[in-house]
């Protein structure tokens, strides 16, 4: 069943409820730098390592313009 990961999140946050997979979906936008995706991306780590409904994290950055510059560990 898809629904969104959290109530009062927004829409692409996506739980698959009995794969417990939660996927994650961002967009690099002008007024948007890579350390501020890259903490975003941190939190919602964090965050889903506490969600019961999630085992699995999936994190997607849509980046057409290629700005993006994070290296993740």
């Amino acid at each position: 069943m898809l629904k969104p990961a959290l109530q009062r999140q927004p829409k692409t946050q996506i739980l698959l409820e009995d794969e417990k997979i939660v996927i994650e979906a961002k967009k690099m936008r002008e007024n948007l730098e890579s350390k501020q995706v890259g903490d975003q991306l941190l939190i919602d780590i964090a965050k889903y390592g506490k969600h019961l409904g999630c085992k699995t994290l999936l994190c997607f950055v849509y980046d057409l313009k290629k700005e993006l510059e994070i290296q993740l560990v």
